[in-house]
């Protein structure tokens, strides 16, 4: 079983792989379970309710840090995604300032992004009334239903957003250039018998990523009916993260600057006291295999 925190575009190799049956070529089934959250991904993944789990990079950065028995084995989406969405009566931070802003969690990377926004204007998080829900898609509801007034949101629902008269008030690529989104971690207990799984899963996600670089109409049909956004805003998402931005690595190979800057972060935030030993954090090992085969 495959965790996942909700539908979003992060996620776009798993869907494409297992629409066009890239997981049975290679002898395996996944069943996706829709967590609903970071914290929720990785906690259970640690307690072996699912087998891997896409989330964020900080999270992961988090649980081996409190000792959990899991690590990441690749990178899915190797750029920070975020838009700080607001109603459209707000169009500037001064607007913004003492007003609801919704965030995945006070810690994580919407926190972490928002936080480097903020600070560029003079401001931050306590200058806000700071909500929280785990997921894009509770994010973007609670924004369309007015009772917040600003949601970091990321695609295709901050286009959507976009669309319907919202405002973009900042990008998380102008203040956090460098950065991996999101990672695929295995609970390690499970990993040391199903070295073949993992391998397999991991081949199944580079011919999704192959074909979503190849077939965007397709690409962009299967994200549009998986999230229920319209067909123009997947296109602009398709947009942004195929073909601006790059966003899916063809090999599967995490930049370490990048994740060195998620790990500083982290520990700067002072959730972690100390960074977590890179042995422990990532074992690049299944990508090298599933590489050589």
């Amino acid at each position: 079983m495959v965790g996942l925190v909700s539908t979003n575009t992060a996620d776009w190799p798993v869907f494409l792989a297992e629409a066009h049956g890239f997981f049975r070529q290679h002898g395996i089934a996944v069943q996706e379970v829709i967590t609903g959250g970071p914290a929720q991904s990785a906690d259970q993944l640690a307690t072996g309710a699912v087998d891997l789990a896409s989330d964020g990079t900080d999270s992961w950065i988090r649980a081996v840090a409190q000792h959990l028995p899991v690590t990441i084995v690749a990178p899915e989406f190797i750029t920070d995604p975020y838009s700080l969405i607001t109603v459209p009566s707000i169009s500037s931070w001064n607007d913004l300032k003492g007003r609801k802003v919704i965030l995945g969690t006070t810690t994580d990377v919407t926190a972490i992004s928002f936080s480097a926004m903020a600070r560029a204007h003079g401001l931050s998080q306590s200058d806000f009334t700071v909500i929280t829900a785990g997921s894009t898609n509770a994010r973007y509801a609670a924004l369309q239903s007015g009772n917040v007034d600003a949601a970091m949101l990321t695609q295709p629902f901050d286009i959507l957003a976009e669309s319907q008269g919202m405002h973009v008030l900042a990008t998380s690529k102008q203040y956090v250039p460098k950065w991996i989104f999101t990672t695929i971690g295995v609970n390690t207990s499970w990993a040391r018998d199903h070295r073949s799984q993992i391998v397999a899963f991991l081949k199944a996600l580079e011919q999704g990523i192959a074909y979503g670089y190849a077939h965007p109409d397709d690409a962009i049909a299967i994200m549009a009916k998986r999230s229920k956004v319209p067909t123009a805003e997947v296109k602009k998402a398709y947009d942004l993260d195929f073909t601006q931005w790059h966003a899916f690595s063809k090999t599967l190979s995490i930049p370490q600057d990048s994740l060195q800057t998620v790990v500083g972060a982290v520990v700067q935030q002072g959730t972690v006291r100390q960074a977590p030993a890179s042995s422990a954090l990532y074992d690049a090992s299944y990508v090298r295999q599933a590489n050589a085969g």
